[in-house]
């Protein structure tokens, strides 16, 4: 709690495995009760040596509903961008997004 930008880098650098640990590891840290895990949790997705595939993406939709704040929204917003630009076709969930359409009904 309370680690600086640079703490956080050395950590997640020394604790990526394969893209599977990494999902496993933003699963598990996301459902801890603390904002600087979900940072943390974004962040690895966000990593380049992270293929922004459907799993991924699948992990940032599903965590939408969870936001509580801009930090944890913005950190979830790289992997989440990545993977847009990786599959153009999900900005149509993107899109349902912004015409204000159920988040639910969106995401099924």
């Amino acid at each position: 709690m309370g680690v600086p930008l640079p703490g956080m880098h050395a950590a997640i650098k020394g604790t990526l495995g394969t893209q599977e640990q990494a999902l496993e590891l933003a699963r598990r840290l996301w459902w801890e009760p603390v904002w600087d895990l979900k940072i943390v949790a974004g962040r690895i997705l966000a990593r380049k040596s992270i293929e922004p595939d459907a799993r991924v993406w699948r992990f940032v939709t599903k965590r939408l509903i969870d936001l509580d704040g801009w930090a944890v929204a913005d950190n979830l917003a790289m992997a989440g961008s990545r993977c847009l630009i990786a599959d153009p076709g999900r900005l149509d969930a993107v899109e349902a997004w912004i015409e204000n359409r159920p988040l639910r009904e969106s995401l099924a």
